[in-house]
């Protein structure tokens, strides 16, 4: 029987068919429960990037890909509406994508103005890890280049929003390259599949095996 998968999100909303990556802090490996449908991602989120604690996060980042509940790293990725230097952001996303292809996972991607920037990132690391940007809000230019590099686009609560500009852009990607994901608001990912399925003349359950397929070969799982 074919199940919700919510590939990203920040707060716990744990129910008996809804499978979940739950996107964990630098610092929050301590919350990792032994739950069978609850899988972690691991990353240092652009918005708390600090050039001094480089070597001390990745440390971390590096035993914490080990444990056997997580299955991706990130979130992680660029933003051009920080302060923080685009360079140094540029460095920290390049070591999350070295350790991703090191550990063989994929990488959930924040991304904030900087699509191209993704873009040059992935292209420079050689990296064949899959990447999924997260949040995705961009317009259908945007998701034309980024799935011609194999990108998965994760599609959030805006999709909820009567006639959106994002819903006629959702309409239009490969469903092989498709998630839907809660991120950090209390919305119930039952109610977004089923918006969704209308929004591609499915029936809910059609999505649900689709998007599961794209889970089972994107993590492995």
């Amino acid at each position: 029987m074919p199940v919700y998968y919510d590939v990203h999100t920040h707060t716990d909303k744990r129910s008996e068919n809804v499978v979940q990556i739950h996107s964990l802090f630098h610092d929050q490996l301590k919350l990792i429960q032994p739950q069978p449908q609850v899988w972690y991602s691991v990353g240092w989120h652009p918005w708390h990037v600090d050039a001094r604690r480089s070597d001390e996060i990745f440390s971390w980042l590096e035993k914490a890909v080990h444990h056997e509940k997580v299955i991706a790293v990130g979130e992680t990725g660029l933003d051009r509406s920080l302060e923080t230097a685009i360079g140094l952001q540029h460095n920290i996303f390049s070591r999350h994508l070295s350790l991703a292809e090191k550990s063989d996972m994929p990488v959930i991607v924040h991304a904030v103005k900087s699509y191209p920037d993704i873009i040059r990132a992935y292209k420079e690391s050689k990296a064949h890890i899959p990447l999924i940007i997260h949040g995705f809000r961009g317009n259908q230019q945007a998701a034309r280049q980024l799935l011609t590099h194999g990108f998965y686009l994760s599609f959030g609560t805006p999709l909820l929003k009567q006639n959106s500009r994002l819903a006629q852009v959702f309409q239009n990607i490969p469903t092989e390259q498709l998630f839907l994901e809660t991120d950090n608001t209390d919305a119930d990912i039952k109610q977004l599949y089923e918006r969704a399925a209308v929004l591609r003349s499915l029936k809910t359950e059609q999505l649900m095996e689709i998007i599961e397929r794209n889970f089972k070969k994107c993590f492995g799982k």
